[in-house]
Formats: structure tokens, sequence, C-alpha cells
């Protein structure tokens, strides 16, 4: 599914010709820890929520093939591939694919 929504879904648009080919992105705080191990960008299924601020937290387990937090997702939490640890509290990059949670998430 992050593949797709990654790789696949912008070159679709692309050759549909539309304007906007990526999913719309924005910041929000993170809620609970994300450790990472490799080199590379990580694309973490999570849910964004619109309380006094926007926050997000991963949507569950991430395993390739659990389909449940996909399920349950709204956005991409993106870990940049030199970041091996985002804290909660910090600020990360959200790309959103569905409707945003409009209350308070707890860890």
């Amino acid at each position: 599914m992050v593949s797709f929504y990654q790789f696949a879904r912008p070159a679709i648009l692309t050759l549909l010709g539309a304007s906007m080919v990526y999913l719309p992105s924005v910041k929000a705080r993170l809620i609970t820890p994300i450790r990472k191990k490799t080199d590379r960008p990580h694309y973490v299924r999570g849910l964004l929520s619109s309380g006094t601020e926007l926050s997000v937290r991963p949507s569950g387990e991430q395993g390739s093939g659990i389909l449940s937090s996909m399920a349950a997702a709204n956005c991409f939490i993106v870990i940049p591939k030199e970041l091996e640890l985002a804290r909660a509290g910090d600020l990360v990059d959200c790309e959103i694919f569905g409707a945003i949670v409009s209350e308070e998430i707890s860890p």
C-alpha cells in the first residue's frame, strides 16, 4: 500500500494529466516515539488528529502484511533517512490520504 501511494499513484495521476500528483503534507506533533533501522525514508501508517494542535501517532502494527493499521490510518508519518529515532513531541511530516480525526488522540 505504501509503495502504491509513493510510486504508482503519482505515476498514474501524471499519465492522466493531473496537476497535483502527490499527497498533501502537513507538520504534526508526534505522540509516541518511532525508531527505524534502515538508511532510507520510513513511511509509518498513522492517525492524524486536529485537537488543540495537529498530532499524530502510528495507527497500529506496521508489518507489510498487516492491513488493519492501513485501514485505521489517515496519513503516512514520514521519518527521513537521516533520522534513526523520532521522539515523542517532535514535529514530523505527515502525508494525508484520509479524513483527519477532530479530537485529541492518546498514545
